[in-house]
C-alpha cells in the first residue's frame, strides 16, 4: 500500500494536488505515448476507504511548455473533509480530456484513466505531497493501433511475411477511425547486413510499397513515428521472407537470420493427394537454396512455405 502524510490545513488534512515535489516526479502520459497537455483535466478524488471516493477537489488543467504537453499538472493545497488528523484516508487522481467533468467523460466514453489509490496519513503538521504517487497511463479504452505492421490484404501476423519472388507487399500502420491524435514524422528503415537500421529514402508515409520483390528486399523492417511534441517515438516492425525458384538452385529461401520454416511439396494439385513435408529449415544465415534434392530431376513440382513459432 502507497503511503504519505497528510496534514491539517484550515482544521482539516489536506495535500498538495500535484503530481511532482521534492524527490519525486511523476508525469501522466497517454496510450500515445505522449505527455498529458493542457487539453486534459484532473481532480482528487479522497475518503475513508479505498472503496468509498468523492470529489475534493476542483478540475486542474496540465500544464504545457513551448506549446507540449508537461505531463504535470498543479491544482494548490486540497483540504480533505471528513478527514481526522493522525487517520488514514485514501485518495487517487483521475485525468480526462474531451469533457467538462470526469463523469462526463465516463459518459461519452472519452479518453480517461485515473492512478492507483494512495493512502495517506493525516498529521497536524500543514499540506504535504502526495509523494508515492504512481502515474497510470491513460487515454483511450482500445489500443489506437496494434505494434505490428499489418499487410497490403490488412491481415496480421507476428511472424515473417512469406512473399513469393517477382509479388509485392504493402505494409500499412492502421489508425483508428476514433484516434484523437494523428501520427506524424514517419520513417520508414531497413536493418542492413551490419544489424544497422538505414533510411529507406522517400519512405515517409503510414504506408510502405515494395512491388516486384526479389532476394535483395528479403529483411527486417520498421517504421518509426510519433504524435508530435512531447510524444515518444513509436516503433512498428515486419520481416519479409522470399520465396524463390532460380533455375540452378532450386527453390531458394530469402529471410531474416533465424527463422524456422517447414518446406512441403505436391507433384500433382489435382486429385486427392496430401501436402508432404520435404523439410524444415532453420534460416541461419538469412538465405539458402538448393533445398529440394530432387530438383531439377522431377517433371514439376508445387511447394508451400509455412513459418514455424
Amino acid at each position: 500500500m502507497l503511503i504519505a502524510l497528510a496534514c491539517a490545513a484550515f482544521g482539516q488534512p489536506a495535500v498538495y494536488f500535484t503530481n511532482r515535489g521534492p524527490g519525486f516526479n511523476a508525469p501522466f502520459h497517454d496510450t500515445y505515448g505522449c505527455l498529458l497537455d493542457s487539453t486534459w483535466k484532473a481532480d482528487l478524488v479522497a475518503g475513508p476507504t479505498a472503496f468509498n471516493l468523492a470529489p475534493v477537489s476542483s478540475a486542474a488543467s496540465l500544464l504545457d511548455s513551448n506549446a507540449c504537453g508537461t505531463g504535470f499538472f498543479n491544482g494548490g493545497i486540497v483540504a480533505v473533509p471528513g478527514a481526522v488528523p493522525d487517520g488514514t484516508i485514501y485518495t487517487q487522481v483521475r485525468v480526462w480530456t474531451g469533457a467538462e467533468t470526469f463523469q462526463d467523460a465516463l459518459e461519452t466514453n472519452a479518453p480517461r484513466g485515473w492512478t492507483p489509490v494512495l493512502a495517506v496519513e493525516a498529521t497536524n503538521s500543514g499540506p504535504v505531497y502526495l509523494t508515492g504517487l504512481r502515474a497510470a497511463v491513460v487515454g483511450p479504452l482500445t489500443p489506437w493501433f496494434m505494434r505490428e505492421v499489418f499487410s497490403d490484404v490488412y491481415f496480421y501476423s507476428r511472424h515473417p511475411f512469406l512473399v513469393p519472388a517477382g509479388h509485392e507487399i504493402e505494409f500499412v500502420v492502421v489508425i483508428p477511425l476514433l484516434a484523437y491524435r494523428n501520427p506524424s514524422n514517419f520513417q520508414w528503415q531497413k536493418l542492413n547486413s551490419n544489424s544497422n537500421w538505414v533510411d529507406i529514402a522517400g519512405a515517409n508515409t503510414n504506408s510502405l510499397h515494395l512491388t516486384s520483390i526479389g532476394p535483395e528486399d528479403a529483411a527486417q523492417y520498421r517504421v518509426v513515428f510519433n504524435f508530435g511534441c512531447g510524444c515518444d517515438d513509436q516503433i512498428s516492425e515486419a520481416d519479409v521472407t522470399v520465396i524463390g525458384m532460380d533455375s540452378p538452385e532450386g527453390l531458394t529461401l530469402n529471410g531474416p537470420a533465424g527463422g524456422q520454416y517447414r518446406v512441403e511439396y505436391k507433384d500433382e494439385l489435382a486429385g486427392t493427394n496430401t501436402w508432404q513435408t520435404l523439410t524444415n529449415i532453420f534460416l541461419s544465415t538469412g538465405s539458402i537454396s538448393r533445398i529440394d534434392p530432387r530438383f531439377p530431376n522431377s517433371s514439376q513440382r508445387f511447394y508451400r512455405v509455412a513459418y514455424l513459432p
